[in-house]
């Protein structure tokens, strides 16, 4: 997030938060959520076995 292009857009939000709350956790541009949001399907699918075990874990937690 600290790329030339992308900081003064997306990511100064958050170091613009100088307030030290509970809500600062929250101080983020809404594309940096869905980056985060993201990084996990795009791991599980690009790494085979790590999906098979995702999956395995999301069917034994369902039930």
């Amino acid at each position: 997030m600290h790329l030339k292009k992308v900081y003064p857009y997306v990511h100064l939000i958050h170091h613009k938060s100088v307030n030290p709350t509970p809500w600062a956790a929250f101080a983020f541009h809404p594309l940096e959520a869905v980056g985060q949001v993201l990084i996990l399907p795009i791991m599980v699918f690009a790494m085979p076995y790590i999906r098979s075990l995702f999956l395995f874990g999301a069917f034994i937690n369902w039930r």
